[in-house]
């Protein structure tokens, strides 16, 4: 994916890379969704198991966590493309 950090990146796009990069964003967005929430699944069940060593535990939330933020950072540049793009586009099958 091409790596946009400013808005004026986005305002040089015209439509139809604005909605290539947009559908790009949605799908990746979808998947680290996804991905994040294996780990949440995991990390509640070793939470519940008493047998599981808190230190497992502990870094399972501590990745969780950070696969949050991240995902607050991409749901941002995801809001950002959307917005100039003034549309969500339709995504394929």
């Amino acid at each position: 994916m091409v790596k946009l950090t400013e808005p004026d990146d986005l305002r040089a796009l015209d439509t139809a890379a604005l909605e290539k990069l947009a559908v790009s964003a949605i799908v990746e967005h979808r998947r680290k969704m996804a991905s994040d929430q294996i780990v949440y699944e995991e990390w509640t069940r070793v939470s519940d198991d008493i047998h599981t060593p808190y230190a497992v535990v502990n870094v399972l939330q501590q990745e969780y966590a950070e696969r949050q933020r991240s995902l607050c950072e991409h749901q941002k540049f995801v809001s950002s493309i959307l917005d100039e793009l003034g549309y969500i586009p339709t995504l394929g099958s």
